[in-house]
This record gives structure tokens, sequence and C-alpha cells, in this order.
């Protein structure tokens, strides 16, 4: 079920942040963020209730660095998080600009003569 909803989650995303709308986009990319939040709270939330604690009974060198891992995987997507806020807010403060034009004209150096 869980694969089902990020499935959803990245369905969600691709359409939104390929939206023509700044409004649509920057909601695109709150929800990205949102959806890295739920990350680092599960990654917390592990840490706290001693997942990342319990040592199995094969535990290699790389086990032994896991918390390490993830306390540094948690710091990067917690500024990831911040940033993606960032850029969710910015589209609503830009004023609007003249669209970008998507065809090349005949007469622009280089363009193929189609």
């Amino acid at each position: 079920m869980m694969a089902f909803w990020y499935l959803v989650l990245a369905v969600f995303l691709a359409v939104t942040l390929n939206q023509r709308s700044r409004f649509i986009r920057g909601l695109g990319t709150a929800v990205a963020a949102l959806g890295l939040l739920m990350m680092v709270s599960s990654i917390v939330l592990a840490a706290f209730n001693g997942t990342v604690a319990h040592k199995a009974a094969r535990w290699d060198a790389i086990g032994d660095l896991m918390p390490l891992i993830l306390n540094l995987q948690t710091m990067a997507d917690t500024g990831g998080i911040l940033f993606l806020l960032w850029a969710s807010w910015r589209p609503f403060g830009r004023r609007q600009v003249a669209p970008l034009v998507l065809h090349r004209r005949r007469a622009a150096p280089g363009a193929p003569f189609c």
C-alpha cells in the first residue's frame, strides 16, 4: 500500500511541476517539501524508538555507520525541505512576464530550415 501512495505522489509531482501556471508549480513544490518532511520524520521516529540502534545478528562495518549515515541524510533532507519551501514561495512573488516562444524563427542564426 505504501508503494501505491509513493506512485501517486510521483505522478502528482510530475503533473504539477510541469504545468505552465506558476501557482500550480508552487503547489507541487510545496507538496514535494511535505513529502520530504514525511521521510525525515520517519527517520527521526526510527532513531528515537530504537529501530536504528538495534543491532542485527549479522552486523558488518557498514552497519556500524548506519546511524551516522541516517543522521547525515536527515540533515541533508532538512536542508532540502528549506530549499523547497523557499522555491515554492518564489513563484507567488514574481510578476507575470511574457511567455517564452517555443519555436525558432527562420531568420535566427543557426536555425534549421524546416
